[in-house]
């Protein structure tokens, strides 16, 4: 599903949601011109509202991470769940935010 702001008739920004089983934001990109104005914010808002989740599965590259670490981690509490190596392009980091402890699934248990 695609989330799209507007201000009068111009586009400000995008917002690309999944709603299935698996709850995930999967971009937000604001217009150069109307960043650091809010309208981000605004579409975080509408895609949690529309995914009916305060947490949803989300992952940021290195590149961005500097930009949504302050507000996913400061104003929506989500958890940096992994970082991974090389997921997406080789060598480059990607975090991921309110992921499942893939370790705690991976639990040994022994037979008795």
């Amino acid at each position: 599903q695609i989330i799209m702001a507007y201000k009068k008739d111009e586009l400000v920004g995008i917002s690309i949601i999944k709603d299935s089983d698996e709850k995930k934001l999967r971009a937000l990109r604001i217009v150069d011109k109307f960043q650091k104005r809010g309208y981000g914010l605004y579409l975080i808002d509408e895609s949690l509202k529309r995914l009916n989740i305060d947490k949803p599965l989300c992952s940021v590259s290195e590149k961005m991470i500097n930009d949504y670490s302050r507000i996913f981690i400061n104003r929506y509490k989500f958890d940096i769940s992994h970082v991974y190596k090389g997921l997406y392009k080789k060598g480059e980091l990607e975090y991921e935010f309110n992921g499942r402890n893939i370790e705690a699934d991976l639990k040994v248990k022994t037979a008795y």
